[in-house]
């Protein structure tokens, strides 16, 4: 399927089912950056007007990288406008998303990753609370595990490729 382009010929229902093919997949790719629920239901909107706006073809597998892309940027721009760092920074974590998002809309994805979080280290575990349940700065966290910034940094790293190929093996 291709992005429908608004024209008149082609009516709204192919514009429906392009939204709702892939409203829900912004809505947690904007969740997982950090946005509250609101916020995400905003970007994710304006994500949306955004793609469609531009009146270009993308082609069928291209278009979750597209609306990732456009979203993304939307999440910034509203983050700086907030004065607000994201949480998600680290291109291990996107990556980890791509994994958790595949053609089932993420529920495999979701209960594989609830599986493999379930694994991990007590302190790993504790720096994914403090970071996306209480949504403590990095800083504090780093504080509060007794780390360094650049070693929160890189346990975040390392629990990301961790949870990356614990997914990857359950899903095979």
């Amino acid at each position: 399927m291709t992005v429908p382009k608004p024209e008149p010929h082609r009516g709204p229902d192919a514009l429906t089912a392009f939204v709702r093919q892939h409203q829900g997949w912004v809505w947690r790719y904007l969740r997982f950056l950090g946005s509250d629920a609101a916020t995400a239901d905003d970007l994710t909107q304006e994500t949306f007007v955004a793609v469609l706006r531009r009146h270009e073809h993308i082609e069928p597998r291209a278009q979750r990288t597209y609306l990732r892309r456009t979203a993304h940027s939307l999440f910034l721009r509203a983050a700086r406008l907030r004065r607000v760092t994201p949480l998600v920074e680290e291109p291990a974590a996107e990556v980890a998303f791509d994994l958790f998002s595949g053609s089932d809309d993420g529920d495999g994805y979701l209960q594989a990753l609830r599986e493999c979080v379930a694994l991990l280290e007590p302190r790993q575990r504790q720096a994914l609370d403090g970071l996306y349940r209480e949504g403590i700065p990095r800083r504090d966290l780093a504080a509060r595990l007794g780390l360094s910034e650049g070693g929160i940094k890189s346990l975040l790293h390392r629990t990301y490729s961790r949870l990356r190929h614990c997914v990857e093996r359950r899903l095979v």
